[in-house]
């Protein structure tokens, strides 16, 4: 039995927490964090950082470490998992909307990933700075105590994830949520049409709908631990003011999220993790506004149609 790994497979979130330890409790860690990417002297002296830290228009930072100079890093991490769009653009806009809030006086953006990774995806480059895991590993690896090698395991074991190619592991508490979810939803939502899920990995939390109303290229989904139930409209970002303007006289709030157009109902956010049968009622409102708005899609479609200037579809 105890010949087999440690963990059966090391997701990104376990680099995200191993990572946010290490800058939390080692000031070495922070200081060799800060030069390996690339920034002006003197090291400051204290590092605070932050997991998972959203923006309801501009997406997640997997890690976000504010300096005690006032600097803060915004941190991608991959393992193997494919660029979403214009994600290291992302980046620097959620630091630049930081800088004009005053959470940071200024910022850099930065990918963590194994050097074949960092080598491969064209991404990369849009950030400003790379950290190979081979380099954290090596720095994790030079500290001899069981502390540092098992980090070093667990550093060496998500480079060889990436090298062999690896799909998504299924979590079976998400996966349960998922069924108890679609199982509420077919009894009274039925023309939400959601679909029967598999299993699911630890971060799946994007609930699509598929109403006949529903046209080909919109979608219609519970951003479960954003808090959102949008209708989204791809390619229409850039056109942002000229849709609301279109839409003042919806009482809806209107959003950017990526390169699409959201109509947004927010709502609580539930926990993915946890029962679903403890969070029910906040699937019945969140179910509850997904209907609402499957029922202005004809109305949404057919004013944005009818610009002689747009190519809607």
């Amino acid at each position: 039995m105890f010949e087999t790994n440690i963990v059966e497979a090391v997701a990104e979130r376990d680099i995200d927490l191993l990572i946010l330890e290490e800058l939390i409790v080692s000031e070495d860690f922070a200081r060799w964090f800060y030069l390996e990417n690339h920034l002006a002297l003197p090291i400051p002296n204290n590092a605070k950082a932050f997991h998972s830290v959203c923006d309801p228009e501009l997406g997640e930072s997997d890690i976000v470490v504010l300096y005690g100079n006032g600097h803060a890093i915004l941190v991608e991490n991959k393992i193997d998992a494919s660029a979403q769009e214009n994600q290291a653009t992302r980046y620097i806009l959620r630091g630049g909307k930081g800088l004009s809030r005053g959470y940071w006086t200024s910022y850099s953006t930065c990918i963590m990933a194994p050097e074949s990774y960092l080598q491969g995806v064209s991404d990369v480059q849009n950030y400003q700075a790379t950290i190979a895991y081979e380099c954290i590993r090596d720095w994790f690896e030079a500290r001899d105590t069981k502390r540092y090698q098992f980090k070093t395991y667990m550093m060496h074991e998500a480079i060889e994830q990436n090298r062999r190619g690896y799909s998504a592991v299924p979590d079976s508490r998400v996966t349960s949520f998922w069924r108890d979810y679609w199982e509420y939803a077919i009894r009274d939502y039925p023309d939400l049409r959601m679909n029967q899920p598999g299993k699911k990995p630890a971060k799946a939390s994007f609930i699509n709908f598929y109403p006949e109303s529903l046209p080909k290229t919109y979608q219609l989904l519970h951003k479960v631990v954003h808090g959102f139930v949008d209708l989204q409209v791809p390619g229409m970002a850039p056109m942002i003011d000229k849709v609301t303007e279109i839409f003042s006289d919806l009482e809806i709030e209107i959003a950017v999220a990526g390169n699409s157009v959201v109509f947004r109902k927010q709502i609580q956010k539930m926990d993915i993790s946890r029962s679903f049968r403890e969070q029910e009622h906040l699937a019945d409102t969140a179910l509850h506004n997904a209907h609402e708005l499957a029922a202005i899609t004809q109305e949404i479609w057919q004013r944005l149609s009818q610009n002689e200037n747009w190519k809607i579809r």
